[in-house]
């Protein structure tokens, strides 16, 4: 066997050498796994940055507008249709319809028109409509009370605004006309006349229809006339 001049054989020799290097490739892997660990126990020592975590606003719906309705204040009323003229009205249950149509000696002509009458027989409501062309009169009133006229606001008849006047005697309404004469309707086709007047009243100097409960119920009745 050649042996070196240290008197080593050449296989021991590399055996020895290969030792040596692996043991200092082992000391390499070592080392830097040592780094490695190190660099992690510093990244993790560090402190991690806290992220602000920002609450979106809880939006509320926008609540819908409630939708208001009017009331009908002649909900379960009666119905009156007049077929000659055309035209309808409401009334209240337990007030009474008559209609008229006869030849007035007063005037020499037919008169046509409606009462409507209160529950107590006490007072009723005079209505009388007709086209242009009719060939009848709507009232065959030829006079009025005692008293003075009075304006007292207006009032939508058949789509026509007309003036609300009072017969006032002694301080006191004693009739309600609506309007003080016949009156056209806004398109020129009809006329009309309404009163809302007494029966028999004993004592006609204390008699104040503005005191008759009634009269919001009356103009409830004309604001119901419709034509057709």
């Amino acid at each position: 066997m050649e042996k070196s001049n240290l008197g080593f054989s050449k296989p021991f020799i590399i055996i020895v050498v290969a030792l040596i290097a692996a043991g200092l490739a082992g000391a390499g892997v070592w080392y830097w796994q040592q780094q490695q660990i190190k660099k992690l126990g510093e990244f993790y020592k560090k402190p991690s940055p806290i992220k602000k975590v920002t609450s979106s606003p809880t939006l509320s719906p926008t609540p819908s507008p409630t939708a208001t309705t009017t009331p009908d204040e002649t909900a379960g009323w009666l119905t009156y249709t007049n077929t000659e003229v055309g035209y309808t009205l409401k009334y209240p249950s337990g007030w009474t319809i008559k209609e008229t149509s006869t030849y007035s000696e007063l005037i020499g002509k037919n008169v046509k028109y409606i009462t409507i009458t209160t529950p107590d027989g006490k007072y009723f409501l005079y209505l009388g409509i007709k086209g242009l062309s009719g060939d009848y009169e709507i009232s065959d009133r030829t006079g009025i009370g005692a008293g003075d006229w009075v304006a007292d606001g207006s009032i939508t008849i058949l789509e026509t605004s007309i003036t609300k006047t009072n017969l006032v005697y002694g301080g006191k309404v004693k009739e309600i006309f609506y309007p003080q004469s016949i009156q056209e309707t806004s398109d020129g086709n009809y006329e009309f006349w309404a009163t809302f007047s007494y029966k028999d009243i004993p004592d006609y100097d204390s008699l104040d229809m503005t005191t008759v409960t009634f009269v919001s119920d009356v103009e409830k009745i004309l604001k119901t006339i419709s034509l057709f």
